[in-house]
């Protein structure tokens, strides 16, 4: 009956944080006090966040863009062969140090778009990846996020949200022009943490913008296309050896309240409500202090969390993180 009472007290206490109300202030002192009051593998900043002045909690979610429900509908699967043995770390960026897109922190503003993120930043590695010692061309080939955010129309609604195996099948459909051709027209923007190098981001979220029919920069439009889109089976092996073989891939997770004040460590969600999906790209594993973890990149700039990635609890599948990846090849021209 104790042990009954005690586990029945401390979920009790754990869940005090959930079932904020929308109309709330997004940011709770509360809340970063308890994180930072717990024995765990990561902190919360402990200063009120300035990207949290005007937003309200349902702001918030408004802007967690990765939509689920097509998962595993690319038609194809990739899984670990039955011999693969992972090494204990490994790291894109040094991995392949002369693909600048690796190491590229982008800035999704505030909007929606991380589906879109997700998507271009991994296809833009893979040129890099795939292709890049053989040719120079491919070696720096950063991809439009405009492109994918406002012309997709069977990807979701641009700033609400989008899917990203429908990102994954747009760039071998329709192909993607460059950065250069379609910058993106959402400005960085400071996201969850004091303010640095940008200002605040708006209280709102931008709408979605319209599909450009030729390039900003005046050059003739070229689109570069993928030869095939596939899923990544939601296995820490299977992760493991398709960012090995083939670079940084597209995955999602569930963001809940305490995620949007990490500010460094290995995360695991301790406590808060459930904000909505987030997508983004695996870079590398290893191990802190005897725990396991995976290195994301996000794409709120390099200002946020730790120089604009961070890292998560890996092989208990954390925040859905390991529910399964979206992923390509590229094709040569």
């Amino acid at each position: 009956m104790f042990l009954a009472t005690a586990a029945v007290a401390a979920s009790a206490a754990s869940d005090r944080f959930k079932g904020r109300s929308n109309k709330a202030p997004a940011f709770d002192a509360e809340l970063v006090k308890h994180i930072n009051s717990l024995k765990t593998t990561w902190r919360a900043e402990p200063v009120a966040y300035r990207r949290f002045a005007n937003l309200t909690v349902s702001d918030v979610k408004r802007m967690m863009g990765s939509r689920r429900g097509q998962e595993g509908t690319l038609g194809r699967v990739f899984r670990a062969k039955s011999d693969f043995v992972a090494p204990a770390s490994f790291d894109a960026r040094k991995n392949w140090p002369n693909c600048p897109t690796v190491a590229q922190i982008r800035d999704q503003s505030a909007c929606g778009s991380c589906w879109a993120f997700g998507a271009v930043e991994a296809i833009s590695d893979r040129y890099c990846v795939a292709l890049g010692s053989t040719n120079p061309r491919w070696t720096n080939l950063p991809v439009s996020a405009l492109d994918m955010l406002a012309c997709c129309d069977s990807c979701g609604n641009g700033c609400e949200g989008g899917y990203p195996q429908a990102a994954w099948q747009y760039w071998v459909d329709s192909g993607l022009p460059t950065e250069a051709c379609k910058p993106y027209p959402f400005a960085p923007c400071e996201h969850h943490i004091p303010m640095k190098n940008y200002p605040v981001c708006p209280s709102t979220i931008y709408s979605t913008p319209s599909c450009p029919t030729g390039c900003t920069d005046g050059s003739t439009p070229q689109r570069f296309y993928g030869a095939s889109a596939y899923d990544v089976n939601g296995d820490v092996a299977s992760y493991q050896q398709e960012l090995m073989t083939n670079g940084p891939f597209e995955l999602t997770m569930d963001v809940y309240s305490d995620f949007e004040q990490y500010r460094g460590g290995v995360y695991s969600h301790q406590s808060g409500d459930l904000l909505g999906g987030h997508a983004i790209r695996l870079l590398g594993w290893g191990t802190d202090s005897g725990t396991d973890y995976w290195v994301i990149a996000n794409s709120w700039n390099a200002d946020w969390g730790e120089g604009g990635t961070f890292r998560i609890v890996r092989g208990t599948n954390e925040c859905n993180i390991e529910s399964g990846g979206s992923a390509g090849t590229p094709k040569a021209m």
